[in-house]
């Protein structure tokens, strides 16, 4: 009884330890000695315990790294606990775990290396921006085209429901009716669903990502949520917005001009269009971001 309240009082310590700890970006490393983690500024913890979610799958486990910077596997850590042979922190053979806190730099970073876009679909509020010096903090829902790995109405037929994602941060999905319908002297088949959406191929030889899609009219695509929450547009970033609704010109004036509302535009675009309009379709900006995911072109969309 003694031995069992003493392994409980111990793993509570353990948990209290590390209870605040976060799970840091960066990556697994190894070489013929072993495994190491190194972070994104290139450091690496040593003589320590780290909670790490290697595989980003929301859930990190506890490891520990010794002197030299190496993972301690299957074995007793110099402090009397016992690690698997994946280096995870065990007890009675049951990996612990925790909820990982991860940043929102490290988060986009993610995202964006899952779906590597030359630009992103997005839904943006820049009011409340937070002034971070050569950067605005501003919120934003991130976009990309729904994608197929083959044709989604092959083998389909009149009345079928073609259902496919909308959403990585809810699980939801949009369903859409496949219809016949006469095209040039034969029958193809449409999914009517926000749309009339026809599936395309975009080739990679025409500069596609060798992807099946699915395209309406006027070009429009249904879009995928793949992120929610803060972004930083530096204030040199150009912003392209719409002149006026009859002609469809653009013009261009630097982010801090936009948000500042000293631009010509400003306070219209800031009050009237630049916000999260719910879940839809259809984005109202595309964004370019640099490697470090901060917002350094934005475009408002015609369609918005």
């Amino acid at each position: 009884m003694k031995k069992r309240i003493a392994m409980t009082a111990a793993v509570t310590m353990m948990l209290a330890a590390f209870a605040s700890a976060p799970a840091f970006a960066g990556q697994w490393q190894s070489d013929a000695i072993g495994w190491w983690w190194q972070n994104d500024d290139g450091s690496y913890p040593a003589n320590c315990w780290q909670w790490l979610d290697g595989n980003q799958d929301g859930t990190a486990e506890c490891y520990y790294f010794d002197g030299s910077g190496y993972m301690l596997a299957d074995t007793i850590t110099p402090d009397g606990y016992t690690v698997n042979g994946g280096g995870a922190w065990t007890v009675n053979g049951a990996v612990q775990t925790q909820a990982a806190q991860t940043s929102q730099p490290s988060q986009i970073r993610t995202v964006m290396n899952r779906y590597q876009q030359a630009d992103y679909q997005a839904y943006v509020n820049v009011e409340g921006a937070a002034d971070t010096g050569d950067s605005y903090e501003i919120q934003a829902l991130l976009c990309v085209p729904v994608t197929f790995t083959s044709d989604p109405l092959a083998g389909k037929k009149e009345g079928d429901i073609l259902s496919y994602s909308i959403s990585d941060l809810t699980g939801k999905t949009a369903e859409a009716t496949v219809a016949e319908e006469s095209w040039l002297g034969g029958i193809e088949l449409v999914a009517y669903g926000e749309w009339d959406y026809r599936s395309h191929y975009s080739d990679p030889s025409y500069g596609g990502d060798g992807k099946w899609h699915l395209v309406g009219s006027s070009d429009w695509e249904p879009a995928k949520e793949i992120y929610n929450g803060t972004l930083k547009l530096r204030k040199d970033a150009q912003v392209r917005i719409l002149k006026d609704w009859i002609s469809f010109d653009h013009i261009t004036i630097s982010a801090e001009d936009l948000i500042s509302q000293t631009g010509e535009y400003g306070n219209r675009w800031v009050a009237d269009e630049m916000n999260i309009d719910g879940k839809a379709y259809f984005c109202n900006y595309t964004l370019k971001l640099n490697s470090a995911g901060e917002i350094v072109e934005m475009e408002q969309n015609w369609h918005t």
